[in-house]
């Protein structure tokens, strides 16, 4: 595991508290409408796990419609959090760890892959792959951007930030087996672009 994605865990455990804190407990419209979207049509027998779901708030936003959803952390800090809420939640360093409980029809990772560096993507991309039934989607948000950085927003204690272009990350994707299947964007308040991607396993 690189320090940068070591250093950026232990910011999220020690500060899981602020994070949440300095975070809205409203899942935003533009994310309330791609979770709707990729979520169109499934049944709730349908397994859904979520990487990096930080306090859970995303994952109580599908449970509201239906879904059944495993959450995770690498942060214990967060799982522990979850569990108390009643969440089922797992500690997965999707670097270091296999995904538990596959194959999933359905993976999510909102405003994760943008603390990975470029080389780790393809580890994570490849357990996904490997965690997914024939014909699954791997759906995931980033900030569009070149380059990376460390910054102490929000929690005040450094956390690493990667941007990709969508090309690049469409790029990692398809080298790991998948076929890009939807791609969309959206603006934040601070200017920067998000962008959201799903890609279907072949």
């Amino acid at each position: 595991m690189d320090d940068a994605n070591r250093k950026t865990i232990n910011a999220y455990n020690q500060q899981a508290d602020r994070y949440v804190a300095r975070t809205s407990a409203d899942v935003p419209e533009d994310v309330q409408a791609w979770l709707t979207y990729v979520t169109d049509g499934m049944g709730s027998e349908e397994r859904i796990f979520e990487i990096g779901s930080g306090p859970g708030r995303d994952a109580a936003f599908l449970r509201e419609k239906g879904f059944l959803v495993v959450c995770s952390d690498a942060a214990p800090s967060f799982v522990q959090m979850m569990q108390r809420t009643g969440q089922t939640a797992r500690v997965v360093n999707i670097l270091t760890d296999s995904i538990p409980d596959g194959p999933y029809d359905l993976i999510i990772a909102n405003a994760v892959l943008l603390h990975f560096q470029p080389q780790e993507l393809s580890t994570v991309f490849q357990s996904v792959n490997a965690a997914l039934k024939p014909g699954g989607r791997f759906t995931f948000s980033f900030i569009e951007g070149e380059g990376g950085k460390w910054t102490k927003g929000k929690l005040e204690v450094d956390r690493y930030f990667q941007y990709f272009t969508r090309e690049q990350m469409s790029e990692i994707a398809i080298r790991a087996g998948f076929v890009v299947t939807w791609v969309d964007d959206s603006q934040d308040d601070t200017g920067h672009t998000w962008v959201r991607l799903i890609v279907t396993k072949q």
